[in-house]
């Protein structure tokens, strides 16, 4: 009887961390805007979802709860402005809940090529205050789909 070799698979699981809770700000009811800002000349997208899970971007302009997309920056903005380049969401009368902020690099407008884009994220009050603030980073042609989550009390 002849014996035959059969392959054997190896699975490696790497169990992660489990994920900080989204920081709580106080600051429901008022009117916030989310910004990201970046310096490389590409062209990135802010997606901002609110607690009722509609998201805002550059093809959803508004939801039905009144957040609603401000600046915009793409190729002809960034080609022609000098960095730190700026894209923004309004959120009138800010309902109380979990917000979650994503970033997409769609496009290079003329950066070299540039593969990851670091970018700052803040949650800015009516007078400008800043409320909250992260950084990350973003693959070029990967969605991040939580850029930033963060709950409004």
């Amino acid at each position: 009887m002849r014996r035959r070799a059969v392959p054997l698979a190896v699975v490696l699981l790497t169990v992660a961390p489990a994920a900080a809770a989204p920081p709580t700000i106080e600051a429901a009811g008022g009117s916030l805007t989310v910004e990201i800002a970046w310096s490389e000349r590409v062209d990135l997208d802010l997606f901002v979802t609110g607690p009722d899970g509609e998201t805002v971007y550059f093809g959803n302009r508004r939801a039905r709860d009144g957040i609603r997309m401000g600046a915009e920056a793409g190729c002809g903005e960034v080609s022609a402005e000098a960095p730190p380049f700026v894209e923004t969401a309004v959120i009138p009368g800010a309902a109380a809940g979990r917000y979650r902020l994503s970033v997409d690099y769609i496009r290079d407008c003329g950066s070299k090529r540039v593969l990851t884009v670091p970018f700052t994220a803040r949650l800015l009050d009516a007078g400008g205050r800043e409320r909250g603030r992260t950084e990350a980073s973003v693959g070029y042609r990967v969605l991040e789909t939580i850029g930033w989550e963060f709950d409004l009390r």
